[in-house]
């Protein structure tokens, strides 16, 4: 018997509980998002050697030309890293790096099979073995990696001249035409840092192309620097070298050449310059922060990589997927893209930048693979305010193909699509027109008061502030609300001005108000302000406000203003914290009230404390049950006897709610 009273009593509960609940509480939606990577932007500079003495070009982002530093950028191009060692018009100049061999060691000179004896030594570089295994190179690259060998620019090298100042600079033997890959020559190799020609895949020396011209000490003279970094020889004069290698012994192969990185040439247009690796970890779908490009650093020299423009990528259109053009952080940007053309490995990836700042990268996205039709969509969210400020942006969009981190990656032409984003709201509307009236043209009574009204054009103008005005300041005051007070007899006039966001200010008409049957003289001063009043009189508190409501039964809010005699006795009422009782007000003013417990109030009486400054005064009302339905006597029944009661009175309401408040500590099993 006792399970089943238990079991009996639990149920009913239950079904009190369920009745009492608000259905919002019965099932929630909604989802969290996911998180978004924190904003950067790109910087660093492209380090060149002492070969750069030209002036260089903005294409590649923050490229300095720093002719005495030690450490270079190292680029990865062509299934290798090359050293930047300068510039040449429109080309970037690049030298293999250390750690990397790209034909091994060969003689300087053709040597016939079987060699002759004697074997005659020759330096001419055009039919040379060197040459041949430059060209070799060169092949090897266009084979394996067409669009980049297409990005290669070809270099004429000259004959030596009579000038012995210029012959450190030509090749000996007939002009060569459309190099490649070509040797440095002693002139270029001097201006570099010890540090860059440093080249250690083996012990022997790497070849350069400058030999002394014929007729000069012995005709088969040629030049190579060793694994030291050192010239063969003595430099004399910083020009000239009178290196002499043999042409027949081994030297390693360390090509040179000239990549093209102008802006608006196509191949050639340098998209995006991103730290080797960087790309690895990038999330698809998800935005990445663009970390500066760390090249400056001796002790962390991470190789950089492009990502060019290529013309056999296409992406045809690029728009906001609805007209929504501004967003808040974490907010979803959809773009509908069309014409997308490429490769099975394509994707759709973008940079974002400031608007009219192409070359400022903050973001770089892999958005989604290219869709097989060619067209579709791509999402990303709007970072974090603290990340990216609000403000206009521009997303570029283009199909990608990744080349990896010994190669560079190749994109389309991107497209442009500009949003904003906007965490402040919409911006202001300006006011432009400002028109002031009154509630009367007169004031009659001593120190009487007349309330000024203004309107705004245009209607929904937003974000400004009026302030009010009056002269002669001696005959009237006017507060922060337009409330007009009179001092002494005249005419005033009052005007108004209203202040946009933006600072700019319009000011209202003038509106006359003729002032009689003041008494006691004008009180001075205070004109836009209110000043001082003679005769007013403050109120000091309220009194006789109702301490006690019944749940269910309104209540009329009454009391009394003291002094009787303050100048303002007028009572406005307001809930400030209703508590759990559901309190509201009712214009009579009544307070109505849907269950037990303490409800504050506010009585408040407008130039109450001071004219313009109202009297404020807090109230506590509690609020409880009015009547009992059940006796007192009734808290003594049997836990039984009111399960019986609670189902006979389940359906009135407060009762039931009276009940189970009384009584719910004897259900506690």
């Amino acid at each position: 018997m006792k399970k089943i009273k238990k079991i009996l009593v639990t149920s009913i509960i239950f079904l009190l509980i369920i009745t009492m609940l608000p259905l919002t509480a019965l099932g929630a939606s909604g989802g969290m998002q996911g998180g978004v990577p924190p904003s950067g932007s790109q910087s660093g500079n492209i380090r060149v050697g002492r070969m750069a003495r030209q002036t260089t070009s903005d294409v590649l982002w923050d490229i300095n030309e720093e002719p005495d530093v030690d450490v270079v950028t190292t680029l990865a191009f062509g299934g290798y890293q090359w050293n930047v060692i300068g510039f040449s018009g429109n080309s970037m100049r690049l030298l293999l790096a250390d750690g990397f061999s790209i034909g091994g060691e060969v003689p300087f000179q053709n040597i016939p099979t079987p060699a002759p004896s004697p074997l005659v030594l020759d330096n001419t570089y055009s039919t040379s073995r060197l040459r041949q295994e430059m060209e070799n190179a060169a092949d090897r690259l266009r084979d394996a990696y067409p669009r980049e060998e297409a990005l290669i620019v070809p270099r004429n090298l000259d004959v030596i001249r009579t000038t012995v100042w210029l012959n450190v600079d030509g090749v000996a033997g007939g002009e060569v035409t459309g190099a490649r890959f070509w040797p440095l020559s002693v002139f270029e190799a001097s201006w570099m840092p010890t540090t860059v020609r440093v080249f250690t895949p083996s012990s022997a020396p790497w070849w350069l192309r400058s030999p002394v011209p014929p007729g000069q000490a012995r005709d088969a003279r040629v030049n190579n620097i060793i694994s030291s970094g050192n010239l063969t020889g003595a430099l004399q004069d910083h020009w000239y070298n009178p290196g002499e290698s043999d042409p027949s012994a081994p030297g390693n192969i360390r090509p040179a050449f000239d990549l093209r990185v102008a802006a608006g040439s196509n191949p050639g247009n340098v998209l995006f310059t991103s730290n080797v690796g960087f790309k690895d970890g990038v999330r698809v779908g998800a935005l990445d922060t663009v970390p500066p490009l760390l090249t400056n650093d001796p002790n962390n020299p991470i190789p950089v990589k492009f990502t060019f423009i290529t013309g056999d990528l296409a992406l045809g259109t690029a728009t906001l997927a609805s007209d929504q053009t501004e967003f808040k952080s974490n907010e979803l940007v959809t773009i509908d893209y069309t014409g997308a053309t490429g490769g099975g490995d394509s994707l759709i990836s973008c940079v974002i930048t400031p608007t009219g700042s192409p070359n400022n990268i903050l973001y770089y996205g892999r958005l989604d693979t290219v869709s097989s039709t060619g067209s579709g969509e791509v999402s990303f969210r709007i970072p974090a305010a603290a990340d990216l400020s609000d403000g206009s942006y521009t997303v570029r969009l283009f199909v990608e193909e990744p080349g990896g981190n010994l190669n560079s990656d190749f994109a389309s032409a991107p497209v442009n699509v500009n949003f904003r984003v906007n965490n402040a709201g919409p911006p202001p509307i300006l006011v432009t027109g400002l028109t002031i009236t009154a509630d009367a043209n007169t004031i009659t009574v001593n120190r009487g008061q007349v309330q000024m009204r203004y309107t705004v054009a245009p209607e929904d103008a937003t974000g400004y502030k009026i302030a009010w005005s009056v002269s002669p300041a001696s005959l009237a005051s006017i507060n922060a609300g337009g409330l007009l007070t009179a001092r002494a007899n005249g005419v005033v006039t009052v005007t108004a001005t209203a202040t946009n966001a933006d600072g700019s200010k319009i000011n209202s008409n003038t509106y006359p108000i003729t002032i009689t049957n003041q008494t006691g003289g004008g009180g001075g001063g205070g004109g836009g302000g209110g000043g001082g009043d003679e005769g007013f009189i403050a109120v000091t508190s309220i009194t006789g406000v109702p301490q006690r409501a019944f749940v269910g039964v309104p209540l009329n809010l009454t009391g009394t203003v003291n002094p009787r005699n303050a100048t303002h006795r007028n009572i406005k009422w307001s809930i400030v914290n209703a508590g759990p009782t559901g309190a509201t007000l009712s214009q009579n003013p009544h307070l109505h009230t849907t269950d037990e417990g303490a409800v504050i109030i506010r009585a408040t009486i407008d130039n109450g404390a001071a004219i313009g400054t109202a009297y404020t005064q807090n109230f506590t009302i509690t609020v409880t049950f009015g009547s009992d339905p059940i006796p007192q006597t009734g808290d003594n029944f049997s836990l039984l006897t009111r399960v019986f009661i609670v189902i006979a009175l389940a359906g009135t309401g407060v009762v039931s709610t009276y009940i189970w408040r009384r009584w719910r500590k004897s259900f506690i099993l």
